[in-house]
């Protein structure tokens, strides 16, 4: 069973709490965790899918597979890989 993004944010490390931010994997885009379980880039607010397919210009896009989270050692981690192991 796939767990939505907003459902298992309360149980994830410090990077993945309200106010941490996501990165593509070339972190030319950058967008902020929202206590509701959204994200915002710049002016837009909306599920890691809807704003994934905003930057990508495209009407749908996999925000799991997009989004990824920089770790203790400045490593990015595709946020994908944490829900793989829940």
């Amino acid at each position: 069973m796939q767990v939505p993004f907003g459902e298992w944010l309360p149980d994830q490390p410090e990077h993945l709490k309200p106010g941490a931010k996501l990165y593509n994997n070339k972190k030319s885009y950058k967008a902020t965790i929202l206590s509701d379980g959204s994200i915002s880039y710049k002016n837009e607010r909306g599920s890691i899918h809807k704003i994934a397919a905003k930057v990508n210009k495209t009407s749908s896009f996999n925000g799991w597979d997009y989004w990824h989270y920089e770790d203790k050692k400045k490593n990015l981690v595709c946020i994908n890989e944490i829900r793989k192991k829940m």
